[in-house]
């Protein structure tokens, strides 16, 4: 599940692709049509987001691992995509994910969970 904020953390759409390059190449074009998209917050950037971000760093895109949410708290509220990848960006846009992703860039506002 992928969500894509403005500068100002305004929600612009949401969208939902298999991890592939053609999807990966169809994410980036959905983002894009957004503005300039300068940065993405990626779970898993080791292991199964890799993929993701590499390509999106080849693009241009400063990449940052960003934590999964706590189980027991998908236990309490129960396991939501879309509202994970928004935690995602927002921590993105507030400079709060956990690290950035091997590979630096520049700033960005984005978040990516790369198993829609």
């Amino acid at each position: 599940m992928d969500v894509a904020l403005d500068g100002i953390g305004r929600h612009r759409g949401t969208l939902s692709v298999p991890a592939t390059i053609t999807s990966y190449r169809r994410l980036l074009g959905w983002a894009r049509g957004f503005g300039l998209l300068e940065k993405a917050g990626v779970e898993g950037t080791g292991s199964f987001g890799a993929g993701l971000a590499r390509f999106l760093r080849a693009e241009g895109v400063e990449v940052f691992e960003v934590i999964r949410p706590k189980r027991r708290d998908h236990y309490r509220a129960g396991k939501s995509d879309p509202i994970d990848a928004e935690v995602a960006a927002r921590a993105v846009l507030a400079g709060t994910p956990t690290t950035q992703a091997p590979g630096r860039r520049e700033p960005g506002l984005y978040g990516l969970n790369p198993l829609a």
